[in-house]
């Protein structure tokens, strides 16, 4: 029997992206840069008969608007949509390739948990929460085997999930892949030349919005030159007159969201230089913030303990006590207020430091690389737990460095005194 054979045009970069084995895959690119047609023909080729495939969107408006439109005409050219095999109220097709398709709205991740699938194309992702990504990769398991994930967006800035997740990932199951609007060989030129100057009066809107470059926008408070070339690889020696000071904001108070960070910030003033590191998660109850608030002083030693002192957190304070004084451990900790100041007001204590270039960040440290774009981010980010648990630290370093505080006590369940 003949073999039909098709012909299907992309340009360079979206070949790459469709050609990738990768288990997890990205498509990141300027608006126009073809990524959600580079989706929908790579969901089309990987498509096998009697398997399961779910295209997912950040709403059921943008899926009604745009992906479910992008696939059909795709799919159409494929010669696999079937008009009659769709089930509006299911939003489910069977193609006249064998293959079934579900057509999901990520707004409300726990409904996309149940089916089973062979692949996945998430659609514009920048607008979609990190846990739908999350629940989506848990359905790679049809047939017994691990299955695909794509995902095609426009990126956002440096401290947005995709960034951390797919884009700059050190994880050896994901790629990804950048294209600007100008690569799209398909599109007349006039139309990114038209862009160029409708965004001239915004460089850095150009650079991610056509360009497609993770970038802050205009309005963060410091600039990024600040932050370039300030690495370092191992902590220096502190030598006399160091000081290392842990602090933690556990985003368990009064102004505390879902998504924010429990934050660690260890701080080591030597040299005039202030040397940074984090251990930053988003999934740590009160009961692992107290463990590893122990751990972490056990393993760093910090010459002070600062925790941020708001609704509540003298029971976490007791906690960290209860557990080191059940493994034998003097850790004093110093409980710290918030002077009664607004956040954003108290990171900006920062400045100073930053645009004299005195801070440096642990290189190959997750959680210091997060720091470092929330820094970047302030205040347009999406979280500033790094910055205002190094803030405490940054206080304590004040107060000890001119004579205000003195080295605590160690104390059992037993609480220091506040410093406001």
């Amino acid at each position: 029997m003949a073999t039909e054979t098709m012909e299907v045009k992309v340009y360079p970069k979206q070949a790459s992206f469709i050609a990738s084995t990768k288990a997890i895959r990205g498509f990141v690119g300027g608006i126009g840069s073809g990524k959600s047609r580079a989706g929908a023909i790579d969901l089309c080729l990987k498509s096998q008969p009697h398997s399961l495939y779910m295209v997912a969107a950040p709403s059921y408006k943008m899926l009604d608007r745009a992906t479910f439109r992008t696939f059909v005409e795709v799919a159409t050219q494929f010669g696999i949509w079937d008009d009659n095999a769709y089930r509006v109220q299911e939003r489910r097709a069977v193609g006249r390739n064998g293959a079934e398709y579900l057509f999901c709205s990520c707004d409300d991740p726990n409904s996309l948990r149940g089916p089973n699938a062979s692949g996945v194309w998430m659609d514009e992702v920048q607008d979609a929460k990190q846990e739908a990504f999350t629940i989506l990769q848990g359905r790679l398991r049809e047939h017994g085997k691990r299955g695909w994930l794509s995902a095609t967006f426009t990126p956002g800035s440096p401290d947005h999930w995709t960034s951390n997740d797919i884009i700059n990932t050190s994880n050896p199951d994901v790629e990804c892949f950048h294209a600007s609007l100008k690569e799209n060989t398909f599109l007349d030129p006039a139309f990114y030349e038209g862009l160029l100057r409708s965004y001239a009066a915004s460089p850095l809107r150009i650079k991610r919005e056509l360009e497609g470059q993770c970038v802050f926008l205009e309005g963060a408070e410091w600039l990024a030159e600040y932050f370039e070339n300030c690495d370092f690889d191992e902590w220096p020696d502190p030598g006399r007159g160091g000081i290392k000071v842990l602090s933690l904001d556990s985003s368990k108070g009064k102004g505390g969201k879902t998504g924010d960070y429990s934050a660690f910030v260890k701080t080591l003033w030597v040299n005039d230089l202030l040397y940074l590191d984090a251990d930053m998660r988003n999934d740590r109850d009160a009961n692992v913030i107290s463990s590893t608030g122990v751990e972490l002083y056990c393993a760093w030693q910090p010459h002070y303990f600062v925790v941020e002192e708001e609704m509540g957190q003298d029971l976490l304070i007791a906690d960290m006590h209860r557990i080191a004084d059940e493994r034998g451990i003097l850790m004093p900790i110093t409980p710290m207020g918030t002077d009664k100041i607004n956040k954003e007001v108290r990171i900006r204590r920062w400045t100073p430091y930053i645009s004299r270039r005195q801070l440096r960040f642990k290189s190959n440290s997750p959680g210091a690389k997060l720091l470092k774009e929330q820094f970047r981010s302030f205040p347009l980010g999406e979280h500033d737990d790094g910055p205002d648990a190094g803030e405490y630290g940054l206080r304590m370093l004040v107060k000890a460095t001119t004579g205000q505080v003195y080295a605590p006590r160690a104390c059992g369940l037993t609480q220091m005194g506040s410093i406001t």
